[in-house]
């Protein structure tokens, strides 16, 4: 009799196979959050990952919109924007934040991709995040130490210069004055000598608590420019209420005997203060103003 043997190949379809395991897994597997919406924005599937970043579970955010996790911090702009890259180049990449189910607003770095159909149009939307919260924080210690002093918290030398730049700027502006009052410990070298360095450090913070005291509005800056010197800068309409913030400063160092460690009194430490002010008129280097006020 006559034998007719048929062969498919199905090496294609094995590989197609093979192609969506491997999606599922990664899907499954990725570190990343994975949320996957219509063309309309609507969520169609979410990762374990999104669920273990936003706290929301699967079921919660199926056939809603993304703006469930809105933060609040961005403005209509920034998701119009978004969207229409997305239209344009299929694409979206940026820092974003975002709020977790529990309240808790968090950054993440989020990029979305556009899938397209064998017709050539947009079927899905894909986004991918991760969570940059520690990233974040690690990046503000690193500003606070450059531009923080770490014994008293006050703004350093660095910010100092910054604030005031930016202070001198503005004289000619907003017809805006600045005084820039120099303040020097006396009697500090003793406390150090005496009573040791932590009585000295001690000292520093509680003269930082004064100047922090005394100042008026966020305008107003103290810092703490080096040892035991420190500058007031503060910007001013009318001088009297610049000379009462120092004379204030002066007379709550004066009450001070400083510094108190267990049952140690140190001596009265005393302050040198002196103040340059710049009207709106002159440009000259902020160093230079320091110095001046250094030299009052």
């Amino acid at each position: 009799g006559l034998h007719v043997v048929s062969f498919v190949d199905i090496t294609s379809r094995k590989k197609e196979e093979e192609s969506q395991r491997l999606a599922a897994a990664v899907f499954a597997y990725a570190k990343e959050g994975i949320l996957i919406t219509d063309t309309e924005g609507v969520i169609l599937d979410v990762n374990q990952t999104f669920t273990e970043v936003t706290g929301y579970r699967r079921d919660e955010v199926i056939g809603k919109p993304p703006r469930i996790l809105k933060s609040g911090r961005h403005d209509q702009a920034f998701y119009e924007n978004m969207w229409r890259s997305l239209k344009e180049q299929f694409h979206w990449h940026g820092e974003i934040w975002n709020r977790r189910k529990n309240g808790e607003i968090y950054p993440e770095m989020l990029t979305i991709s556009a899938v397209h159909g064998v017709d050539g149009k947009t079927q899905q939307y894909v986004g991918l995040f991760s969570d940059i919260s520690e990233i974040k924080d690690y990046e503000q210690q690193l500003k606070r130490l450059a531009h923080y002093d770490p014994l008293t918290g006050l703004p350093n030398r660095v910010l100092l210069s910054d604030r005031l730049q930016q202070a001198m700027a503005q004289t000619t502006r907003r017809g805006q004055h600045i005084a820039v009052f120099y303040l020097d410990l006396d009697g500090f070298k003793q406390v150090n000598d005496q009573y040791g360095h932590q009585a000295g450090d001690e000292c520093l913070r509680q003269v930082a608590a004064v100047l922090k005291q005394a100042l008026r509005r966020d305008d107003d800056l103290a810092a703490r420019y080096g040892g035991e010197e420190f500058v007031l800068l503060l910007p001013f309409t009318d001088l009297p209420g610049a000379l009462s913030v120092a004379e204030a400063v002066r007379q709550n160092l004066a009450k001070l005997a400083l510094p108190h460690i267990g049952s140690l009194v140190a001596n009265q430490v005393t302050c040198s203060l002196g103040c340059a002010r710049l009207m709106p008129e002159p440009e000259i280097p902020s160093s230079e103003l320091v110095e001046m006020a250094d030299v009052a």
